[in-house]
């Protein structure tokens, strides 16, 4: 599997990556694994979008840990950009039975953390195979794709009811789209305020 964004993550404990779009993604690659579908399981057409909150417990005390948390958005979209590069030159890369193998031994890996038995939730929402699945995805179909960084966030940028969840946070949105303006929605953080409301 190639090295991915969520990797990085690790060095910011507080701090939170999610699934936007297709919001199915989870069963998709469920019945990917099962043999219910093959490679590729996102079409063309459809949108993607990810999104990671920095700061999720008690927002970001300083500019300090504002300039570490850019840092760690840059590093992560640089190992995305490479990740996609690695799906493209690697002859395995639609193979569905490859990929399987990858996804099995991630949640083999997932259950000897764990120490018992994970949910189905917990594996198929885990966040190193969702953005793996969508890293494939993006390099097959030679899709562009952006990320953008706000915040942190103050209190005239967010809406009143998600104060609490967001105020005082970094959040970083990417979509596989060419930019800001190709997104089907008036701002690329309107989605990640609809899903935090559910």
């Amino acid at each position: 599997m190639p090295r991915n964004p969520n990797v990085t993550l690790t060095a910011f404990a507080n701090s939170y990556m999610g699934l936007l779009f297709p919001e199915d993604l989870p069963e998709r690659i469920k019945a990917f694994l099962a043999g219910e579908k093959d490679f590729p399981y996102i079409s063309v057409e459809e949108i993607i979008g990810l999104f990671y909150i920095f700061g999720k417990q008690r927002g970001i005390s300083s500019g300090l840990e504002t300039a570490q948390i850019l840092q760690l958005c840059g590093k992560t979209v640089r190992e995305f950009d490479k990740a996609v590069v690695q799906y493209k030159t690697n002859a395995f890369s639609t193979d569905s039975n490859f990929t399987r193998s990858k996804y099995l031994k991630r949640q083999l890996q997932i259950t000897v953390e764990m120490r018992e038995r994970p949910t189905s939730e917990r594996l198929y929402k885990d966040p190193i195979i969702v953005t793996d699945s969508i890293i494939q995805h993006i390099s097959f179909h030679n899709e562009k794709y952006f990320f953008q960084v706000y915040g942190p966030l103050k209190e005239q940028e967010v809406v009143k009811e998600l104060h609490r969840s967001l105020l005082g946070r970094v959040v970083m949105v990417g979509f596989n789209r060419e930019g800001e303006k190709s997104v089907p929605f008036a701002h690329p953080l309107i989605p990640l305020f609809t899903h935090l409301r559910e």
